[in-house]
């Protein structure tokens, strides 16, 4: 598994969600695969989805879910062994156990590791130096654990082995009642690798939750956007971060019908009439009549800018 994320606070649903999507955006390796999606509403009730194939894209979420006050994703590489749950576990009186790499090890008694942190969980004995200790129990085992109680500290570790690999990435924010967790594995893009990926994300779900903007914006095409002629290149966003226009100079922008990158990389992000940033992914859509028409999925018709201005 490639990446795990945990979220408390308002909206954590959403968070959790964006955080992940903001890692497929961003990232290339063993992602937009299976994954595994548990929130709980704030009357207790525990709901989740999951898919084999397309990560964000292929989750199928009822009403209600970004509205979650407490949420888990588990998420890598597609065609993973059922039952998918058994990588992120939960229970209703307890909490829940995600994480990354192979959450279900074998402790040297067999009992995968992440069933064992719940129990821990539930028993009320699990501490930070604990969940570090039960991952060294096995010299080998391949597993970072996130664990999140309905009330108490999040906690994440590694271990050895994977702490060892040289291409993981860490984040881990406590604010009181709000919590983001964040642990992956093998992501790669070319602004943020290891830890500085985790934060980049982390901050995205964070800001979701109420904290202070991130460094990164997200944004997203309407069904149709209008191309506007013009000795410049800019994408144009309205203040709940949905494109409205973009300008071009590229003639291909007013030829056939066509499949284009309807948000270049580096291309200039203006909101009310000054640049607020710059494209850090792109986004691609159909072309036809001098309309950009965003192809069908949310993560196809996001992206993501990197902020000069608030």
């Amino acid at each position: 598994m490639t990446i795990g994320i945990a979220t408390r606070g308002p909206w954590a649903g959403l968070a959790a969600y964006r955080a992940l999507l903001s890692a497929e955006l961003l990232g290339r390796g063993e992602i937009s695969g299976f994954c595994v999606f548990v929130w709980r509403d704030r009357l207790g009730t525990l709901n989740h989805a999951t898919t084999q194939r397309g990560g964000t894209l292929g989750l199928r979420l009822p009403d209600g879910w970004a509205e979650a006050e407490q949420a888990a994703l588990i998420s890598s590489g597609p065609d993973r062994a059922e039952p998918l749950t058994q990588f992120l576990p939960w229970d209703p009186a307890v909490g829940l156990v995600t994480g990354h790499r192979l959450p279900t090890s074998p402790l040297p008694d067999g009992q995968p590791v992440n069933l064992a942190a719940l129990a821990a969980l539930g028993q009320k004995t699990l501490t930070q130096e604990g969940l570090a200790n039960m991952l060294t129990q096995a010299p080998a085992m391949d597993a970072g654990l996130i664990c999140m109680p309905w009330d108490g500290p999040v906690l994440a570790a590694n271990s050895p082995r994977v702490a060892s690999r040289g291409d993981t990435g860490s984040y881990i924010l406590q604010d009181a009642g709000l919590a983001c967790a964040i642990l992956h594995n093998s992501i790669y893009t070319a602004d943020f690798q290891g830890d500085a990926m985790a934060g980049a994300i982390g901050a995205i779900a964070c800001e979701t939750m109420g904290l202070a903007p991130a460094p990164l914006g997200m944004a997203t095409l309407p069904d149709r956007l209008p191309v506007i002629a013009s000795d410049h290149e800019a994408v144009e966003l309205d203040m709940t971060g949905t494109a409205i226009a973009l300008h071009s100079a590229d003639p291909a922008y007013f030829g056939p019908k066509s499949s284009i990158t309807a948000v270049y990389a580096r291309t200039a992000i203006m909101r009310a009439g000054r640049q607020i940033g710059i494209a850090a992914t792109e986004a691609f859509a159909d072309l036809g009549a001098g309309q950009l028409r965003a192809r069908p999925g949310l993560a196809l018709r996001s992206f993501l800018y990197h902020r000069t201005q608030p």
